[in-house]
């Protein structure tokens, strides 16, 4: 099974009304205002979804950029400018140290810590709707249509249905995306092995 498919935004709310048993949009999501506000809806509804796990297919590390200028925050040494298109930040690692745990703040568009360069970040972005895995488009479907059921078709328990495939959908996608990266192996530190008398 192919994990990624070529697909688009009107492809994906199209395929909302057809589980919602009604007759597809037409190319122009504008045209109706049922179309336009489903269309409003998948604009707020893909980022939420897209930072409710960490998903690895969204999963992106860059280095960070530092700036020249101390932070206004007298705890911090060092500022670092967030990434461009992020959604949530994972973790912040040193080159050499990506197990190690790196303190740090966020402030406007800047990151504080007592690091220095260089610094690496991994944050969630949106890699487009051509970039999503089946798993995430088939939970965007469900989502979707759990959100926008009862003003489409004006029937509870429709409404109901479909809210709670989507619950239940959203362990099977997040099962499906851990499968797309190896195990994290355990670490050996003195707190570890005094606590299993290793």
């Amino acid at each position: 099974m192919a994990l990624v498919t070529a697909t688009t935004k009107v492809q994906i709310i199209s395929q909302v009304f057809t589980l919602l048993g009604k007759p597809r949009p037409t190319l122009d999501l504008d045209a109706v205002p049922v179309t336009s506000q489903v269309s409003e809806l998948y604009d707020s509804i893909v980022p939420q979804m897209l930072v409710a796990a960490n998903w690895r297919f969204c999963t992106v590390i860059s280095q960070l950029s530092q700036l020249t200028s101390e932070p206004s925050n007298q705890f911090y040494h060092y500022a670092y400018l967030l990434p461009t298109g992020y959604l949530t930040i994972r973790r912040i690692m040193k080159a050499g140290m990506q197990h190690a745990w790196i303190n740090y703040q966020i402030y406007g568009d800047q990151i504080y810590t007592n690091y220095d360069n260089p610094l690496y970040c991994e944050y969630s972005i949106d890699p487009g709707p051509q970039s999503y895995p089946i798993y995430f488009i088939k939970l965007l479907h469900y989502t979707i249509a759990a959100e926008v059921a009862l003003c489409v078709t004006q029937d509870v328990n429709v409404a109901s249905l479909w809210k709670q495939q989507a619950e239940k959908y959203f362990s099977i996608a997040r099962n499906l995306d851990n499968i797309t990266q190896p195990t994290s192996f355990i670490e050996y530190n003195e707190p570890f092995s005094a606590h299993y008398g290793l």
